[in-house]
């Protein structure tokens, strides 16, 4: 990667007004974790080429993993402006949207993303996960279940889908046991409990006192990885907007 980073500086050397140098290692740096220099490349570059939609979602996705989800909100319904056909870009104020717990405003997002490119797994997953927290079993399970058809390999889906059935399993199994009028506060509290862990995607390491963009982070942060990549020509590499 720093070979990269150095032969894009001699690039931006020989040419400063090449906006496509400033956006790769704007990509180079925020994959090493230095996203105050990635934020830059792409301050640079949108400043050279403010029509380039693909700047904003990269630097929404590096705002992202920052937890600067207002940020990458804006720079996410900036490129939607631009390109209002990009799926990735839906995709990614969609991810920001879970960030700020907005997951109804996710949702919307999300389902704009897919209609606009329905083999993009990723917004299924993440369909997926907004679903599971909304206590959506069977709408998760379906999105899980379309993202697992579009990649047999994706485990992450796998592990959410199989995290649902088994909490819709107890929830309805606790549902026709707990007599709310005569069980006891200990029953009670069990089925709060199973509640509340079934809207927590398998995928995330649980822990008591998390707040809700907390539970989701670590689910999402895998998810707008094909933002980060273009080909020579402009276009997004990984999946088609």
């Amino acid at each position: 990667m720093e070979r990269t980073i150095n032969d894009l500086n001699q690039a931006i050397k020989l040419n400063s007004d090449n906006s496509n140098a400033y956006l790769y290692r704007g990509n180079a740096e925020r994959k090493l974790g230095r996203y105050g220099e990635a934020i830059g490349d792409y301050d640079c570059a949108a400043k050279l080429n403010p029509m380039d939609f693909l700047i904003y979602d990269n630097r929404g996705l590096t705002e992202v993993e920052k937890a600067d989800f207002d940020g990458a909100i804006v720079d996410f319904s900036h490129a939607i402006t631009i390109n209002p056909k990009s799926s990735n870009s839906y995709y990614g104020r969609g991810i920001a949207k879970i960030g700020k717990d907005d997951l109804l405003g996710a949702s919307d997002d999300l389902t704009h993303a897919i209609v606009l490119n329905p083999t993009n797994f990723l917004a299924y997953h993440s369909l997926g996960v907004v679903n599971q927290g909304l206590a959506n079993w069977d709408k998760a399970i379906e999105c899980y279940t379309r993202a697992i058809e579009l990649d047999s390999k994706f485990s992450v889906a796998y592990a959410d889908r199989g995290s649902v059935k088994k909490h819709k399993a107890d929830w309805v199994d606790v549902t026709l046991s707990v007599n709310f009028s005569r069980g006891s506060k200990r029953q009670r509290q069990s089925c709060k409990t199973t509640s509340l862990e079934a809207r927590l995607p398998a995928s995330d390491a649980r822990q008591n006192g998390r707040t809700s963009s907390q539970m989701f982070s670590q689910t999402t942060s895998i998810a707008p990885a094909p933002l980060t990549t273009r080909t020579r020509f402009g276009s997004a590499a990984a999946m088609a907007s």
